[in-house]
């Protein structure tokens, strides 16, 4: 078998690299029968009694193959020509889509072609159709169009190669997944039994390199590494990045921590040393410190991110330079954020004999850890699912002065980590859920996502000191700087949460700017007109017109609304920093459109304009009261009264 396949046979052992010598379709294999069946049958991390052999259950005779050409015995004795060439299937690999749910699966032939000039060539053939076509996929494998074209009968093209199934064949399970299977070992991106084709094209899909044998010399220098990282940077910049890489492993599991995924985003201007930091600390995965540094970039399509984000299951996944003013990389952040703390990415929609159908959704079962230049800063929900770091004080020098075998000694640490991860019992995992409640509560509420990221990241650290206690004992140089890190960080763990809410509150900036326009017509300094309405404004209004209201809506004069709010923001100082019109046009145009109605046309006082419509349903309770809903004919005063009690 040639060694670019590296199989597994369906006992978890590894097929040898060697290539065999070349049989005759049907014959014995030269040493078969002697010795074999003798080796000690692995434990199979998944149930395998339903991988059945190519064939299922024909069984056809009267094939036979003679100098590269398959022939057939018909009725009479005599043989006819076939195909010009040999199909001999080796082996059937099994792909289990989702380690979540084994039963996506996906069947490839690999088959060994043979020509009558006397080559032979080994393909993987593409999955049969739904309707089972396997013969089609075994033409389109033939190395020449010739051969192929010589085919007499199609049917008997499957028939023969089912004739010639090789003695040795064998079943072949891989996963299109990284992560933890059932039997606790973890699927490591570039091993045998991990297939990540499907995203192999990404930037820096070749810059893991997580060892799969254990090295502890080798994970000792990596903490080492680990700590100089760690002290080269303030306590509350790169605790939640370091927490985030260790936190992937365990954070969803129903057996880990069972939490809910989010984003890591590290923001701050050029040459702050961001890149650097985060490239740095993802050493522990592999060859980060390379260019690009990271696996994709935003400029990437948010179905190729999405495709990362399923695909490293229980891995973070690094995306670097998110810029604000990129409108589309802007939107791809929002989704993808969005799908990462839900846990589920777009569903898929096809066509069957039945209809349209849901064919798939991904989910998203990966921790993300992003830079950019700019953070969202209108969008509570999205505020919500990130830790949001400012790069600040971050020791450029320091970093860059690590040695190479010391860098490229991290991803040990993290093998290891992985290990002890795996021999933890159930009662320690119960402990440690039990610990992230209390301190999520602790830290904001039991309901805040905020808080509960964060708590989070602080157990998943924990837990990186109990693996650095029990690992490296006797190593004081490791658990002593260790200990001093998570020290100072719980230390500054509630200013850095307060820090965190507060954030997330002012996020809700399509909140901040109606409760600001509500005190605007408490105080008399704005006011809206009652709709319907066609006639000029009142003697007795007073102060600037922003727009309209009826019995469902208020409507809000784009540009009037935002350069008031934002003029008041900015000179009231209600806010600890300056929002633009920009920002404040996007939040109150999103809140518009949450009906689908992004603008509409009203006549207000003689004069028709665009406005953005906001729900009456959906105001805050600082709007009690404000809006005169009595006597609503056109009698009405067309404008809101002045109240006595500002909200």
């Amino acid at each position: 078998m040639p060694a670019d396949l590296a199989l597994r046979r369906s006992d978890g052992a590894i097929a040898p690299d060697a290539e065999p010598e070349p049989a005759q379709p049907g014959a014995p294999h030269e040493g078969e029968g002697e010795g074999e069946g003798e080796e000690e049958e692995a434990e199979r991390p998944w149930e395998e009694s339903d991988f059945e052999p190519f064939p299922s259950s024909i069984e056809p005779k009267g094939y036979f193959a003679d100098g590269g050409v398959t022939y057939k015995v018909d009725k009479t004795s005599s043989a006819q020509v076939v195909c010009g060439f040999v199909a001999e299937p080796i082996a059937e690999i099994v792909t289990i889509l989702d380690l979540d749910h084994h039963e996506r699966r996906e069947r490839r032939l690999v088959v060994r072609y043979t020509l009558p000039t006397g080559q032979q060539h080994t393909v993987t053939l593409e999955p049969a159709g739904s309707s089972g076509d396997v013969t089609s996929a075994l033409l389109r494998g033939v190395p020449s169009d010739l051969a192929r074209a010589s085919v007499v009968r199609r049917r008997d093209v499957a028939l023969a190669a089912s004739a010639f199934r090789s003695p040795r064949f064998e079943t072949v399970v891989r996963v299109r997944q990284c992560g933890w299977l059932p039997d606790k070992t973890f699927a490591l991106p570039g091993t045998d039994v991990v297939d990540l084709q499907h995203v192999s094209e990404l930037p820096g899909a070749r810059l893991w390199e997580i060892p799969s044998v254990l090295d502890l010399r080798a994970a000792r220098e990596g903490a080492l590494a680990l700590l100089e990282v760690c002290a080269s940077a303030p306590i509350e910049v790169i605790a939640p990045v370091v927490g985030t890489v260790f936190a992937a492993p365990i954070f969803r599991g129903e057996d880990h921590l069972a939490a809910r995924g989010f984003a890591t985003l590290v923001v701050g201007p050029s040459q702050r040393g961001k890149t650097t930091l985060v490239r740095s600390a993802c050493g522990l995965l592999g060859r980060f410190d390379q260019q690009p540094g990271c696996v994709a970039t935003w400029m990437s399509t948010f179905t190729s991110l999405e495709q990362a984000l399923h695909a490293y299951r229980d891995l973070p996944v690094i995306i670097d330079d998110f810029r604000e003013t990129d409108g589309e990389a802007r939107e791809t952040f929002r989704r993808l954020v969005l799908a990462l703390g839900d846990g589920s990415g777009r569903g898929r929609t096809g066509l069957s004999a039945g209809g349209a159908r849901v064919t798939r959704a991904f989910q998203l079962v990966a921790l993300l850890l992003a830079t950019g230049e700019q953070s969202i800063d209108d969008d509570a929900a999205i505020a919500g699912r990130i830790v949001e770091v400012t790069a600040r004080d971050i020791d450029v020098a320091r970093l860059l002065e690590i040695a190479p075998e010391q860098r490229h000694a991290m991803p040990h640490t993290y093998a290891a980590y992985l290990a002890f991860l795996s021999a933890l019992p159930e009662m320690y995992w119960s402990a440690q859920r039990d610990a992230m409640r209390a301190l999520a509560l602790e830290l904001g509420s039991s309901e805040s996502r905020a808080a509960e990221n964060l708590a989070t990241v602080v157990i998943a650290l924990n837990i990186v000191t109990d693996f650095f206690n029990v690992t490296f004992v006797g190593n004081p140089e490791i658990t002593g700087p260790w200990q001093e890190f998570m020290v100072g960080f719980r230390l500054r763990l509630p200013e850095i949460m307060r820090e965190h809410a507060r954030r997330v509150r002012e996020e809700a900036i399509d909140e901040v700017v109606l409760a600001e326009i509500a005190r605007g017509l408490c105080v008399g300094e704005i006011r809206l007109a009652r709709l319907p309405t066609g006639r000029a404004a009142p003697p007795d209004a007073r102060g600037k017109l922003v727009g309209a209201y009826d019995r469902e809506k208020i409507y809000l004069q784009p540009d009037i609304i935002t350069r008031w709010v934002s003029d008041q923001l900015l000179h009231a100082k209600r806010r600890c920093a300056s929002l633009g019109r920009k920002t404040l046009g996007r939040a109150l145009a999103a809140r518009a459109g949450v009906d689908g109605d992004f603008r509409t046309q009203r006549m207000i006082e003689g004069k028709v304009q665009w406005l953005w419509p906001v729900p009456r349903s959906g105001l805050s309770d600082v709007w009690q009261g404000l809006l005169d809903d009595v006597s609503w004919p056109d009698a009405s005063p067309g404008y809101v009264r002045r109240r006595r009690r500002c909200p």
